[in-house]
């Protein structure tokens, strides 16, 4: 009964598996491929987004040059410049350093209402320059140097009066008098960083007579991407080379980095400009995102590299494939609920004829040769069942058949006038026949598995008889040995013995012996 369940729990659990297992990896392997479909879709449609705003920020850093370029111009500039040049005509070299350096450490020095600040910052040309930034909101400085580097005019309180000994001057000077864009830096104002515009300002004869700066807020000039949304968490952010962010909601300009270095330079390096990646940088969770190139000359020509980013919270991106998650987790469960069921129902149509062959193999082992074994199946476990019955019946046919044998033999040694009796090899008595029983006087039963002694003569008798009991084993045979049985109320019978030994397969099983009552010879012999 411990084994009943056996084979049908087996079924269940190896249909059970086998189907989980096949739900299992089908899930897995329908994820990762709409997981990689979803992603690339998207991804796809975020990159142009990208595409189109890093054109738009190209297009807004070539308008604000232009812008820039237009409004330095003005021949109230140019004419300023000159008449500033001309002040050092007359100056050695060294003493215009000199009034150079003395200037700035005085200007440094000066706040914005000291008389060495208003007398050039009240000008006509400096309220021009301030009228006209006004103009221009996200200009946050402008000023005009000479060519030497000292100031001319300015929107607002410069931080240094000198500018020859910067970096970006100098590359002005000598760079061949175009606009170019310098590094972001933060404006004179103590305000938000801005980007740096350098024109060289030139005379009829196209001599560098001065340089204009002018200082962009980044924030004004790129609020459109700020201000662009997309879904709950879709928007847009302007990093560097470096991966600093230069324009995001909420972010000072180059305060922070938008990815670890890491995944910055995977996602920028990778064939498809997409990439899931994970809560950092300015994100607490992963996101989507796709980046173009902002391929302006002005940037490109002082080897700046800037990218538009285009994200979305990957949650709002893959929400069908969380669906779609949630609902194969849910047919995963209800295949839990329903598989065993099923197991057990094809279990149980399995297990059911291999039972009723174990049920008809214990009726058959109790000798029930008769019993039915009916299964259809239409399959091997029928030709299984059919094969049984026809064994139960060969059995039973051959059972009849020894029984008849057993009959018949029994019939021949019932019949034999004379004494029959098979010894085992540890010389006890096997059986004996009924002219044995009547001889000896003895039931069946008294003789059975008991000594061969039993029915000899003590002593003499014995002897003779281990003697030729060997004899027959080895040799296989004895004849016309003369003994004497004891008869049960201790008679003495005379025998002619013979015997022979009884073989199965080559193999002693015991000895035959047939005794011969010698009685009314010997009787017929002396008379």
């Amino acid at each position: 009964m411990r084994f009943r369940w056996g084979i049908r729990r087996r079924i269940i659990i190896f249909i059970s598996l086998t189907i989980l297992l096949v739900a299992i990896m089908g899930f897995l392997l329908g994820y990762f491929s709409v997981l990689d479909l979803l992603k690339n879709a998207v991804g796809s449609d975020y990159r142009k987004i990208a595409d189109a705003l890093a054109f738009n920020v190209q297009q807004g850093i070539n308008e604000e040059a232009s812008c820039i370029k237009g409004l330095m111009m003005d021949l109230k500039f140019k004419k300023a410049l000159k008449e500033s040049n001309s002040r050092y005509q007359e100056m050695l070299p060294a003493d215009i350093q000199r009034f150079m350096t003395d200037m700035d450490r005085q200007w440094i020095k000066a706040d914005k209402n000291s008389p060495l600040v208003k007398e050039y910052l009240e000008t006509d040309i400096s309220q021009e320059l301030r009228d006209k930034s006004k103009a221009r909101p996200e200009i946050a400085e402008v000023f005009i140097s000479d060519k030497y580097g000292g100031l001319v005019a300015a929107s607002g309180k410069a931080t240094d009066f000198y500018q020859a000994d910067e970096s970006w001057w100098e590359d002005a000077f000598t760079g061949g008098g175009e606009i170019f864009i310098g590094d972001i830096e933060s404006d004179g104002f103590g305000k938000t960083p801005g980007m740096v515009f350098v024109l060289p300002i030139k005379d009829d004869n196209g001599q560098v007579i001065g340089i204009a700066k002018a200082a962009v807020d980044i924030q004004r000039l790129f609020n459109f991407l700020e201000d662009f949304k997309f879904g709950h968490t879709g928007h847009v952010v302007l990093v560097d080379e470096k991966g600093y962010v230069i324009s995001h909601k909420g972010i000072k300009p180059l305060s922070r980095k938008f990815l670890s270095d890491i995944n910055f330079q995977k996602i920028i390096q990778s064939k498809t400009r997409i990439m899931i990646i994970g809560s950092q940088g300015v994100q607490a969770n992963r996101i989507l995102s796709a980046f173009a190139e902002v391929r302006s000359s002005l940037l490109l020509k002082k080897g700046i590299v800037w990218r538009v980013f285009v994200e979305q919270d990957a949650r709002d991106v893959l929400w069908p494939l969380y669906r779609l998650t949630l609902q194969a987790v849910g047919v995963i469960v209800f295949l839990i609920i329903l598989i065993p069921i099923l197991g057990f129902i094809l279990g149980s149509k399995i297990s059911r004829p291999i039972e009723k062959l174990k049920e008809a193999s214990d009726h058959i082992t109790k000798g029930e040769l008769d019993y039915p074994v009916r299964i259809k199946t239409g399959d091997e476990l029928e030709e299984l069942a059919n094969s049984f019955r026809v064994m139960a019946l060969s059995i039973k046919e051959r059972e009849s058949q020894l029984i008849n044998q057993k009959a018949y033999l029994e019939g021949i040694i019932t019949s034999i006038v004379d004494v029959l009796i098979v010894i085992n090899l540890d010389a006890t008595l096997k059986s004996v026949n009924k002219a044995a029983l009547d001889l000896l006087g003895y039931k069946e039963n008294e003789l059975i598995g008991q000594p061969v002694n039993k029915i000899l003569l003590p002593g003499k008798g014995g002897e003779v008889f281990s003697k030729y009991f060997e004899n027959i084993i080895n040799a296989g045979a004895a004849y016309n040995i003369s003994l004497t049985f004891i008869f049960k109320e201790g008679k003495k019978i005379p025998v002619d013995f013979s015997g022979a030994a009884m073989r199965e397969k080559e193999k002693i099983m015991g000895i035959v012996v047939v005794a011969k009552d010698m009685r009314q010879i010997m009787e017929v012999i002396s008379n």
